[in-house]
């Protein structure tokens, strides 16, 4: 009872705190105290699922606005998932990650490439210290991305759980097509750029006199085919006692050709050919 008493006063003045923050939401300040309430909360679900979520997250297009370069979530998440990874391989010996000697050098090599390029260039360029450069966030993006195999490769995926965990990593994809609908809903819908990034919708904008090109819909539609084929395999989409499954691959491949990009169908064909040559 005396634990509940001292809880409850917390709670309410921790409420009242961010209903305060919730009137100017898209501050640094606010968005910055929010976000970390937030993760405070999720710690917990974080440390069980941090692994899954980082397979969710790391197609999704969203982006945290707040954070200089806006990062894609997937890369933040890459980063929390490697850190936890690494205390819980120290704090429990039998948790041990995935070793590929083989990938190791190649991946070790191709940051000390890009490291060396950047400073040949003119440096990484986040206009820190007096820097004039920009640049930095593809060099960082860069770097995230190796650091996040080790991040993938840290937990073996229960056999049981792979299916899902594959389909959860392309669905992910679906996110991009929010852009192109935040763009042609009109301004009353820009607020959903702070949280998905505007420059996929900047083809849409740019060919508004001509043949319109919606790159986001057509990533979207090319990230449901590869779930598509993941979830079910071709055995199973072209199964004819379920004919929605080939209706939805026809429409999504229609779909991903608004992008107006050639390599669209060129991917979804190549893709397409792998798995029919390994499904037999």
């Amino acid at each position: 009872m005396p634990t509940a008493l001292f809880i409850l006063p917390i709670c309410a003045a921790l409420a009242i705190f961010i209903g305060y923050l919730m009137a100017t939401p898209f501050t640094f300040g606010s968005s910055a105290v929010l976000s970390l309430t937030f993760a405070v909360l999720v710690v917990p679900v974080l440390l069980r699922w941090h692994h899954a979520a980082l397979i969710a997250c790391w197609n999704a297009t969203m982006i945290i606005y707040f954070i200089p370069g806006q990062p894609r979530i997937g890369e933040l998440v890459a980063i929390l998932s490697i850190f936890i990874a690494i205390v819980t391989r120290t704090l429990n010996k039998e948790s041990d990650f995935i070793r590929v000697p083989a990938l190791n050098g190649p991946l070790f090599f191709m940051a000390a490439v890009v490291f060396i390029t950047a400073e040949l260039t003119g440096g990484l360029g986040a206009r820190q210290l007096g820097a004039e450069t920009w640049g930095a966030k593809r060099y960082i993006g860069l770097f995230t991305a190796m650091l996040s195999y080790y991040a993938f490769t840290a937990t073996r995926l229960p056999q049981e759980n792979a299916k899902w965990l594959a389909s959860l990593f392309f669905l992910g994809g679906v996110t991009a097509f929010v852009s192109d609908l935040a763009y042609a809903a009109g301004s009353n819908f820009y607020w959903l750029f702070a949280f998905f990034p505007a420059d996929i919708a900047a083809h849409q904008a740019f060919t508004e006199t001509t043949l319109k090109r919606f790159s986001g819909l057509s990533w979207a539609a090319i990230a449901a085919l590869n779930f598509l084929l993941v979830r079910y395999g071709i055995t199973g989409v072209f199964d004819l006692k379920k004919p929605w499954r080939i209706l939805l691959l026809i429409a999504c491949g229609l779909v991903s050709m608004l992008g107006g990009y050639r390599s669209s169908v060129l991917v979804f064909a190549i893709t397409f050919t792998v798995q029919f040559f390994y499904e037999g």
